[in-house]
């Protein structure tokens, strides 16, 4: 199974450019883009509560939303990382 991974950050946030490096580092594939602000992520951190950048999305081959995240989690990354190999 193929996974989208997709940084969606804010401009100037340390911990958005650190989940970009953790990744890279760890060797995960990755996309990055501006926080929108309307739409179907925004709705997802008002359900979730999410307040703090970057938000990280992790969707299927049929785009299906499988995992997210809000801030900079090297744990969650890891088991990212452990599952795409």
């Amino acid at each position: 199974m193929n996974l989208t991974v997709t940084i969606h950050t804010l401009p100037d946030c340390v911990n958005c450019e650190r989940t970009e490096q953790f990744l890279t580092h760890s060797g995960i594939p990755h996309d990055s883009t501006p926080l929108p602000e309307t739409g179907p992520i925004r709705d997802l951190i008002t359900e979730h509560g999410y307040q703090s950048a970057p938000i990280v999305t992790v969707t299927d081959d049929t785009g299906k939303l499988i995992d997210h995240w809000a801030g900079l989690r090297p744990d969650r990354i890891l088991a990212l990382k452990s599952t795409t190999r």
